[in-house]
């Protein structure tokens, strides 16, 4: 297995609600893409910094009107980061992992490939990583992009270096 992208990001406030283009190219034909995605931290354990955000949120998007039916802002905890990994190949879509753990694996091939992404061949071009950054809550999230090649008969999980 060739390890094709190890990319660490570092994702900020500025980048909420937008997406940030990974590209990649691929110079040969692989039978599977194994990509690994993690980021931290998913859940904000610093109660008064969640607290100041739950009740900025609550005064930004509520009118005053309908502040007293959303409760205490205690009843919106765990607050969490949510960032969303999809893959293009050229100009077609792969799929995406709209899915809330912050670590994650996903195989691509022609014969398999996991939820929320298509069957698609490894064949050379570009392709693009995406990372859709739902929601941004602390100042930083570092996300950790792992993409290896696999050829045909070998074991992933043999080859996939530990975060």
């Amino acid at each position: 297995m060739k390890l094709l992208m190890d990319k660490t990001i570092i994702i900020t406030r500025g980048n909420n609600k937008r997406n940030i283009d990974i590209p990649l190219l691929i110079e040969e034909k692989y039978h599977a893409l194994f990509i690994r995605t993690k980021y931290e931290p998913k859940i904000i354990t610093d109660e008064e910094f969640a607290r100041k955000e739950i009740e900025a949120g609550i005064a930004r998007y509520v009118p005053e009107s309908a502040r007293a039916e959303y409760g205490n802002w205690r009843d919106y905890l765990p607050l969490v980061n949510f960032v969303t990994f999809s893959l293009d190949h050229e100009e077609e879509y792969i799929g995406c992992a709209h899915r809330h753990s912050p670590v994650m694996d996903h195989i691509i091939s022609a014969d398999y490939s996991s939820a929320g992404f298509i069957r698609h061949a490894v064949l050379p071009g570009r392709w693009n990583c995406v990372l859709n950054c739902h929601a941004v809550v602390t100042p930083e999230i570092t996300y950790r992009l792992q993409v290896f090649g696999a050829e045909e008969n070998e074991e992933l999980h043999d080859y996939v270096q530990a975060f």
